[in-house]
């Protein structure tokens, strides 16, 4: 693809991605106490057995009663990649949007929004109740095909196309949006993301993610 083309909007999955080595479940299930739980669902979505629903059904009630803002500071103890920031101010600076593509909580993923400037997050959501507090019930779930609908609802309401999109993910659940955009990088990734992406990079930081796609950062 030459250097002509014109990327509007780069979608970043989470778990895998830009958190390194883990995911949001499992780090925050650390945190609260129930990681084995979150390992031993994982590990069958992973296999196909189960669903990321199937997964949030059984996280979700470990979170009742417990804080968005005690989550956020648990969040930002997340194992992230290097250059997050830069990059996005890079992106910020050519007029492109950042965006976490994931299908974790939206309360996590909107943790990791805020800290390095995200313009908006997919994911499955919880309910709340008053005064910022988690109520351990599932409202919405998200599953990895929905990422697609997350990424074509944002570029209609842009006036965008989703050859304008680049998608920077890690595993199986990218596929679907690697399929759908115009340009994939498989980051650090599994066998899978890196036969479906565009072009595979092994690097702790972000930035080189991000200098992989042609014309992206180039003036």
């Amino acid at each position: 693809m030459g250097t002509s083309q014109r990327w509007a909007v780069v979608a970043v999955d989470l778990d895998g991605t830009l958190i390194h080595g883990t995911t949001a479940c499992l780090h925050l299930g650390a945190w609260i106490g129930h990681r084995a739980v979150i390992e031993e669902l994982e590990r069958r979505f992973s296999a196909g057995e189960i669903a990321s629903a199937d997964i949030a059904d059984g996280d979700a009630p470990h979170y009742r009663g417990r804080s968005i803002a005690d989550v956020a500071e648990a969040m930002h103890q997340a194992p992230c990649i290097d250059d997050i920031h830069e990059g996005v101010e890079h992106l910020a600076s050519r007029g492109v949007d950042a965006l976490l593509c994931t299908v974790t909580w939206t309360f996590a993923a909107q943790c990791v929004a805020d800290r390095f400037g995200f313009s908006a997050v997919s994911g499955t959501v919880m309910h709340v109740d008053g005064d910022g507090v988690l109520a351990g019930r599932v409202a919405r779930y998200f599953e990895p095909e929905d990422k697609v609908a997350f990424l074509r609802d944002y570029c209609e309401s842009h006036e965008l196309s989703m050859h304008e999109v680049v998608a920077i993910g890690d595993g199986q659940s990218d596929l679907p949006m690697f399929d759908a955009v115009g340009f994939s990088v498989a980051l650090n990734a599994s066998p899978a993301a890196r036969a479906a992406a565009s072009v595979s990079v092994d690097s702790r930081s972000f930035l080189d993610a991000l200098r992989a796609v042609p014309g992206l950062l180039e003036d």
